[in-house]
């Protein structure tokens, strides 16, 4: 299990990037992340932190 940890954490900025592009392709709300280059740093940064968070709390949880 802790390899997965690992591979997902490794994985987290790529796939951040991913949903954001998704978000910007797929939802008219987000479209303007094409063109605010400030917009879409702070949704990647977010996307980045909450997968990272994420496995931090699947870490700790009880099992």
């Amino acid at each position: 299990m802790r390899s997965l940890f690992a591979e997902l954490a490794r994985q987290a900025a790529a796939s951040a990037r991913r949903e954001v592009e998704a978000y910007a392709r797929e939802i008219p709300e987000f479209a303007s992340l094409d063109t605010d280059a400030r917009a879409r740093a702070e949704t990647l940064e977010y996307a980045v932190w909450l997968r990272r968070r994420t496995l931090e709390l699947a870490r700790t949880t009880p099992r």
